[in-house]
């Protein structure tokens, strides 16, 4: 029920006001609250909270703004939008004494509340665009859901420029009408109807895509040259695991006629070059979709796309305090309904039911987040989330993910996506590989020897695309086993990321991958050395690369172009360099890398807790000298940092083997932290940055050969004097 003044509440006079602000007197509230009117029931149980305050209860009002996140988030709505519609989907409630507005008072500490507005689309206050919030829904398998994405789906292709263009910045096809995969599950249009697989190569069509974990219920349903046959005549529904019946109930429900599952329309087994062939094409698949599900419950097997597991106990669906109140339009007339329930912060819930989810956990979905231009997240008990690529994530109750202001996620999976449009970026391109290279090395892979770099192709594929659009040069931008060639000095220098909340990170090499290479490590990594502003000196030259089968080829434009067209991929680059014998001793202590010339690549704090939960010496002390017969340590002069990811140099008697280890010179940096960075006083002291090799007697090339160890910095007197005396020599890295 309602009490008297909660009836004749109305949004068209709210959006009328200064400030589009109201205000209920705090005693009238408290009495409509103890009648049983449920919004004043609302207002006192978010706002008042007895707080201290020195003005007279009469005095006390509760101020009520009408707020609209299609303008701005949270911030004040307009009075009316160019087609009349006020777009109202939030309330902002407070305590504050009479006229605070004129008297410039303040509100009463903590007593800041946020409210969604919502109402049923098919209602006079949706239709109008007075309320602009709606309730998606947590079941999937509702009319009403189903609906709600329709809407959404038709709202986005309709009015968001981003969502209609390529990561790359290509205009997209319409996605009502885009090239369809090679094959495509045809899911008919009701329960009765067998599905089929379909070649649909050539064709044009409307298709969605299913995003998956592979686990034991996947093999089961695969597609095989053993059921090809039959599966391109048909088969039941009822013959798949519980995610792929819930993805086709939810695209026939959308009235979407095609489906593409990998493991239904790729045919896989042994003998089978289908998946050869598919592999490179899957990222456009996703992107060319008109939408994208995703099974991101820890238990999809048994959840499949619903909310909730049939071994669970049924909570209630919407667990929210609710208020219906009247909707009077313009006049005052009463014209149905809408609804008030408080808010709640997105990010978090985002955070656990998506971000460390242990589908996002995959190397494989990572392009297809990032490519996808619409995503319907299924989270099992969590509910649902929309996300497109032009507007953050919405949580079933229709609340938006809100970035704070503090900065804590200016560099996180938030703004990455949204970051990352590599037609209109203001970053530099290598910076937003290293942001992309940084979240994907840090994700699963299950054949990472075959699959590094094939999961990311799709990304590299548009990365590619938009700097050849932009490129005034004479040859295309060349990329190196990960890396770029206009950034090869700065990419080399690519560093083992270690952090506290997460798993100890594999010091495992990649089989088949070049050492050089981000892509050889089994473990995420960072640029973080390089993301301060630094006059950088390049101090090595590439001069050729090659391949595994021999083959080699200079840098010049007319063997760049020769090299792109064979497709081969490059495993080992000849530099001309400095390089100089060096002796790695114990771990620095956390108290000691505080403090050093050049800084580490990551905060000292986290190095402490990764020594506390790995064991792993992540940072070790560099001499010039070479260790004495007794390991002394008074003849050394410690001169610099070095971080080893070779899993046979962890230990300090793994460099007792008779072997030399030497600091390959990269790049010489005139600013830095620390002591450095007063050279205006004292007078420039570089940095020099560095990657540790060995040398490699077996290789059946020509040439001296050695493969990375390790990252690391080197810095003084002697240092500096030993790389100025220094002789350049030719180098292949392997």
């Amino acid at each position: 029920m309602l009490c008297y003044w909660c009836e004749r509440f109305s949004l068209h006079e709210l959006a009328r006001l200064p400030q589009q602000t109201g205000t209920y007197l705090l005693t009238h509230t408290r009495q409509g609250a103890k009648a049983g009117c449920s919004f004043c029931a609302l207002l006192v149980q978010s706002v008042d909270k007895r707080q201290h305050h020195y003005e007279s209860e009469g005095r006390m009002r509760i101020h009520i703004q009408a707020t609209s996140t299609r303008i701005g988030e949270h911030s004040s709505c307009p009075r009316t939008d160019a087609d009349g519609a006020l777009y109202i989907d939030g309330l902002r409630a407070f305590l504050a004494p009479h006229g605070y507005l004129a008297d410039g008072l303040k509100p009463v500490d903590g007593s800041l509340a946020t409210f969604n507005v919502s109402a049923d689309r098919d209602s006079v206050a949706g239709k109008s665009g007075a309320v602009s919030g709606r309730y998606i829904g947590h079941d999937p398998q509702s009319t009403d859901f189903a609906h709600e994405v329709r809407m959404w789906l038709a709202d986005c292709i309709r009015a968001h420029e981003r969502c209609r263009r390529s990561l790359s910045g290509a205009l997209l096809p319409s996605a009502h009408y885009s090239p369809l995969p090679t094959r495509c599950l045809d899911v008919g249009t009701d329960a009765d109807q067998p599905l089929r697989l379909v070649n649909t190569a050539g064709e044009m069509g409307t298709y969605a895509t299913l995003s998956h974990r592979w686990n034991a219920q996947t093999e089961p349903n695969q597609t095989t040259a053993l059921n090809y046959e039959a599966r391109m005549t048909g088969f039941s529904a009822s013959d798949l695991s519980k995610t792929f019946r819930d993805a086709v109930d939810f695209v026939r429900r959308l009235e979407i006629r095609y489906l593409w599952i990998d493991s239904l329309c790729i045919i896989q087994g042994e003998g089978s070059d289908d998946w050869a062939f598919e592999a490179g094409r899957m990222a456009g698949y996703y992107q060319g979709s008109m939408l994208t599900l995703a099974a991101a419950s820890d238990s999809q097997e048994i959840d499949g796309l619903s909310c909730s597991s049939p071994n669970q106990t049924p909570s209630p669906l919407f667990e929210r305090r609710l208020a219906r109140l009247d909707f009077l339009d313009s006049a005052g007339c009463p014209r149905g309904y809408f609804y008030v329930f408080p808010t709640k912060p997105v990010a978090p819930s985002y955070e656990a039911d998506i971000r460390r989810s242990a589908l996002m956990r995959r190397g494989w979905v990572f392009q297809e987040w990032l490519l996808s231009r619409r995503i319907v997240y299924f989270t099992g008990s969590g509910g649902v989330y929309l996300e497109c690529q032009t507007e953050l994530p919405r949580n079933s109750y229709g609340e938006r993910l809100i970035l704070p202001d503090d900065g804590q996620f200016a560099h996180s999976v938030f703004s990455l996506k949204r970051l990352v449009d590599f037609s209109t970026a203001k970053e530099k391109p290598e910076r937003l590989w290293w942001d992309l290279v940084e979240m994907y090395s840090a994700l699963e892979l299950s054949f990472p020897a075959k699959d590094r770099l094939l999961a990311l192709s799709g990304v590299l594929a548009e990365f590619s695309l938009a700097q050849r659009t932009q490129s005034t040069g004479p040859s295309p931008e060349l990329y190196v086993s990960g890396l770029w060639l206009s950034d090869l000095h700065r990419s080399l220098l690519w560093h083992q990321l270690h952090r506290p909340y997460m798993e100890t990170a594999a010091t495992t090499r990649v089989a088949n991958m070049p050492s050089w290479s981000w892509t050889s490590f089994h473990g995420p990594v960072t640029w973080n050395v390089f993301r301060r502003s630094q006059a950088l000196i390049n101090t090595c030259k590439v001069l050729e690369m090659g391949t595994a089968d021999g083959n080699t080829f200079t840098i010049r434009p007319e063997d760049l172009e020769t090299y792109t067209e064979t497709e081969a991929v490059i495993t080992r680059i000849r530099l001309r360099c400095k390089f100089i014998p060096v002796t790695a001793w114990e771990p620095y202590t956390s108290h000691e890398l505080d403090d050093l010339p050049v800084p580490i690549p990551v905060v000292a704090d986290d190095y402490a807790n990764a020594i506390g939960t790995s064991g792993a010496d992540l940072f070790r002390k560099i001499a010039l000298a070479s260790p004495t017969l007794s390991n002394s340590t008074k003849s050394r002069q410690v001169c610099g940092w070095a971080s080893f990811e070779d899993v046979d140099f962890q230990d300090q008697r793994d460099f007792a083997d008779g072997g030399e280890t030497f600091a390959l010179h990269v790049l010489t940096s005139r600013a830095s932290n620390g002591w450095m960075e007063r050279g205006l006083f004292l007078g420039w002291k570089p940095a020099h940055y560095v990657i540790f090799v060995r040398r490699v007697d077996s290789c059946r090339f020509e040439g001296t050969h050695c493969r990375r160890i390790g990252m690391g910095a080197l810095w003084g007197k002697g240092a500096t004097a030993m790389l100025g005396k220094t002789q350049l020599q030719d180098v292949w890295l392997v």
